[in-house]
């Protein structure tokens, strides 16, 4: 519990130094492959973390995932994979992060 805990703690922490180090003066008429993507792996099976909902991709994760890309201009991506392969996944430059 205390990992997971840890995990979500990072994650988020994450997210706010990327809010906090955006250039607001950005145009958000960007193109699309203009914009940077981030890439999340997430094993998609974590209520009320992360989850399927109708055949969606939904949580606490990602929304605030999606909110804060949306801010800094990022598209996301998310790879769904076992837990167990996140941190490798990051390790080997595969993912950006974990949710």
């Amino acid at each position: 519990m205390k990992k997971k805990l840890l995990f979500v703690l990072v994650v988020l922490a994450i997210i706010i130094l990327a809010i906090g180090c955006s250039n607001t003066e950005e145009s958000d008429s960007e193109s699309l492959s203009e914009r940077k993507v981030l890439q999340v792996a997430t094993p998609g099976q974590h209520y009320p973390w992360n989850y399927y909902e109708s055949g969606e991709l939904v949580g606490i994760d990602i929304a605030t995932l999606e909110e804060a890309c949306r801010r800094i201009g990022y598209d996301v991506e998310y790879k769904i994979m076992m837990v167990e392969l996140i941190y490798g996944s990051i390790d080997a430059g595969k993912t950006d992060t974990g949710a």
